[in-house]
């Protein structure tokens, strides 16, 4: 077990977070590029993995699933639970699941609003499109 952190293991825990974050895809990082993986014994790798597996646990739990995948819908033949919305100019589609919501491949959207379009709406487009 490790009772305290040297260099060496922070690089390795770095390295293997930055690594585990672009196999996900699930984020966009800042900071993509990890050092070199350092060297360390079999045994202090498998505690440093351990560790990293019990944070990866508990971050998901708090409700931060930072090394978890976007979990892939499974589209019944009934279409239960698919949201749907068509317009004259627009077809888009999706499904409410665990992590969120999943808006799928070919959906469309508008890229301006609408006279009609409420405030709220107006205010939650450009929050969303901030932070993407």
């Amino acid at each position: 077990m490790i009772n305290s952190f040297t260099k060496t293991h922070v690089k390795f825990l770095e390295h293997t977070a930055i690594k585990q974050a672009i196999e996900i895809n699930r984020w966009k990082l800042d900071n993509s590029s990890a050092s070199n993986l350092p060297h360390v014994t079999e045994s202090m790798e498998a505690d440093l993995l351990d560790c990293f597996e019990t944070n990866k646990i508990l971050l998901s739990t708090l409700g931060f699933p930072l090394f978890e995948p976007i979990s892939r819908v499974t589209v019944t033949t009934k279409n239960e639970g698919i949201f749907m919305i068509k317009s004259k100019e627009i077809v888009a589609d999706g499904n409410l699941i665990d992590d969120g919501f999943v808006v799928f491949k070919g959906s469309e959207a508008k890229l301006n609003t609408t006279p009609s379009c409420h405030k709220y709406l107006i205010d939650l487009r450009i929050f969303l499109q901030e932070k993407v």
